[in-house]
């Protein structure tokens, strides 16, 4: 049998002068041993997006975005244009934090309201723009758990 353990080495001297034990199957080559790992650094933090004075998100590009306030109109807009594609979790987030972007360097993003705007909207505020509106939501909201943890105590 390929399995089969062959004989192990007995030793009756003191525990400290005791040989290893290795067992090793019969007609077969030893066991390969582990291969050592270096150790995974930790991941940087994330860096925050900047604020301006004036309320400004600067993203990684150091573009300068201005956001809005979706209302509830808007929210049923963009699922009106997004169709089918609302079953997709990822597609719809990346749509509604580039539909946040209101301006970029104080060039309009406008709303969109039909398919060539949506492209539109998505090219003006690209993965930089979305990112960054994304980490500065996040943001808020650790903020906001903080402040509440703080305010609980």
């Amino acid at each position: 049998m390929s399995d089969a353990i062959g004989p192990t080495i007995a030793y009756a001297g003191p525990a400290a002068e005791a040989p290893a034990v290795v067992q090793q199957p019969i007609g077969g080559t030893p066991e390969p041993e582990p291969i050592a790992v270096a150790p995974v650094a930790p991941e940087a933090p994330t860096p925050r997006p900047k604020i301006t004075p004036d309320g400004l998100l600067i993203d990684e590009k150091g573009r300068r975005l201005r956001l809005r306030e979706l209302s509830y109109l808007d929210e049923l807009d963009l699922l009106e244009l997004a169709g089918a594609r609302t079953e997709n979790g990822s597609w719809m987030v990346q749509l509604v934090l580039a539909a946040r972007v209101a301006e970029i360097d104080g060039a309009k993003v406008p709303f969109p309201r039909n398919g060539v705007q949506l492209r539109s909207m998505f090219q003006m505020v690209d993965r930089s723009g979305v990112r960054a509106v994304r980490e500065h939501l996040e943001s808020q909201i650790d903020n906001a758990d903080s402040d509440e943890a703080i305010a609980k105590n």
